[in-house]
C-alpha cells in the first residue's frame, strides 16, 4: 500500500470532521512500515484542524523536520487553518511568513487560509494587505479568496470595502457563491445600508444562487436596521414555502426584530426555538445567542419550566444558567451576554450570582415565594 492510499482515507476522516480516526490512521503508518509524506502530513494536520484538534495538528507540522521533510504549500495552509481554529492569529501569520521565506511555491490556498485567519481575529487591515499582495505573488484570488476578504471586512464594519471586492468578482472571472451574498447582505447591514443589503438579497435569484436561512437571517437583520418591520415579515412568511429549516442564526435575526416581537409570531418563534434547544427546568444553555434573543429565552424558560419546579418544592432550588465569559468569542464582537442575563434576572429582583468555581454560569436560587415573578417573566421579556 502506497502512502497516497492512506492520504485519501485520512482526508476522508477529515471531511466528516473525525478527526481521532484520521490520528489513528496517520500512526498506524509507521506500523506497517510506511512513511508518511507531506500530502499524509498536510490531510492530518486538516483533520486535526476540522476536528477540533488544532493543537495536535500543530505539533505533527513541527515534527516534520525530524521525519525529513520539507513542508510545502498544503503543509503549511493546512497549520494556518489549524491556527484559525485555534485562536492563535499570530502564530498562523508567523507561519504565512516562514512559508514566503522559505520559498515554499506561492499558491492560493495558503492565501485564503491567511486572510480566513485575519478575518477569524478581526484584523480586517491585514486581510487587505495579504489579499493586494497577490497579484505580484502571481496567485490568482479564487472565490474562497474573495469570501475570506469580504468577511473580513464585514467583521470591521468597512461594507464600502466588502462591495468593492463583491462588485470586483466577476472582473476577476470569480462567480460569487451563497456565502459571498451571505457575507456582503451581513457588512451591508452592519453598515446600516438596509436598501443595499436587500437589493443583494433579491440578485440571488437573479443569478440562480439559493438563498439558505443564514441568508434569510442577514435579509431580516438589514430590513430590522433600517426600521423595514413589514419587509422582514414578508421575508419570516417566504421561509415555509423553500422548505428551510430555520437555524439559530435566523432564530437570532428574526427575535432582534421588533416588529416580529411584538407582532405575536415572536411567542411562537421563542417557543420553537425553546423546543429546538430542548431546555430543562433546571439548567438552561444561552451560548450562541444575541442579548434579546437570550432574554426572551430567559423570560419563556422562568414562566414555563422553572416556575414548575417552584410550585414543586418547599425549600430552595437551584437553576444553572450558562452565558459563558466571553473567551469563545471574536474580538470584534461587542455583545455581553452575561451582563444582558443579568440585568435582566436582577430586575426582575431574583436572587442570582455568578458561580465562583465557573464565572462562565450563573447560578438561580428560587423559594415558592418566587412564584408570581417566574410567571410573569416572559411577559417582562417582551415589555422591554
Amino acid at each position: 500500500m502506497e502512502p497516497s492510499h492512506y492520504a485519501v482515507g485520512i482526508s476522508a476522516c477529515a471531511k466528516s470532521q473525525t478527526a481521532q480516526r484520521a490520528l489513528v490512521l496517520f500512526k498506524a503508518m509507521p506500523k506497517v512500515k510506511i512513511q508518511p509524506d507531506n500530502t499524509c502530513y498536510a490531510a492530518a494536520i486538516s483533520a486535526c484542524a476540522k476536528g477540533e484538534k488544532w493543537q495536535q495538528g500543530l505539533t505533527l507540522f513541527k515534527a516534520m523536520p525530524k521525519a525529513r521533510l520539507q513542508p510545502d504549500f498544503k503543509n503549511y495552509s493546512a497549520v494556518i487553518s489549524a491556527c484559525e481554529k485555534g485562536g492563535r492569529w499570530q502564530e498562523g501569520l508567523i507561519f504565512f511568513e516562514e512559508a514566503l521565506k522559505a520559498r515554499v511555491l506561492p499558491h492560493v490556498s495558503g492565501y485564503s487560509a491567511a486572510i480566513s485567519l485575519c478575518e477569524s481575529s478581526g484584523n480586517w487591515q491585514q486581510a487587505l494587505t495579504l489579499f493586494e499582495a497577490m497579484p505580484k505573488a502571481k496567485v490568482q484570488p479564487n472565490v474562497i479568496t474573495y469570501n475570506a476578504v469580504i468577511s473580513a471586512c464585514e467583521k470591521g464594519g468597512q461594507w464600502q470595502k466588502a462591495l468593492v471586492f463583491f462588485e470586483g468578482m466577476p472582473r476577476a472571472i470569480v462567480q460569487p457563491n451563497v456565502i459571498s451574498y451571505n457575507s456582503i447582505i451581513s457588512a451591508c447591514e452592519k453598515g446600516s445600508q438596509w436598501q443595499q443589503g436587500f437589493h443583494m438579497f433579491t440578485l440571488m435569484s437573479k443569478r440562480r444562487v439559493h438563498p439558505t436561512t443564514i441568508s434569510y437571517g442577514a435579509a431580516v437583520s438589514a430590513c430590522e436596521k433600517g426600521q423595514q418591520w413589514q419587509l422582514a415579515l414578508t421575508l419570516f412568511h417566504a421561509i415555509p414555502p423553500l422548505r428551510l429549516q430555520p437555524n439559530l442564526a435566523l432564530y437570532n435575526a428574526l427575535l432582534d426584530c421588533r416588529a416580529l416581537r411584538t407582532s405575536g409570531i415572536g411567542r411562537q418563534i421563542v417557543h420553537e426555538l425553546c423546543t429546538l434547544r430542548q431546555f430543562r427546568a433546571t439548567f438552561i444553555d444561552l451560548h450562541d445567542l444575541t442579548e434579546v434573543t437570550a432574554q426572551l429565552l430567559l423570560g419563556h424558560w422562568l414562566s414555563h419550566l422553572v416556575s414548575t419546579l417552584a410550585t414543586e418544592t418547599t425549600g430552595e432550588g437551584e437553576c444553572v444558567i450558562v452565558t459563558g465569559r466571553g473567551r469563545c468569542r471574536k474580538p470584534w464582537s461587542g455583545s455581553d451576554l452575561q451582563g444582558a442575563a443579568l440585568r435582566f434576572l436582577l430586575g426582575l429582583q431574583l436572587n442570582v450570582s455568578v458561580m465562583p468555581e465557573n464565572p462562565g454560569r450563573l447560578l438561580l436560587t428560587l423559594t415558592p415565594k418566587d412564584l408570581p415573578v417566574l410567571e410573569a417573566a416572559e411577559e417582562a421579556a417582551f415589555d422591554l
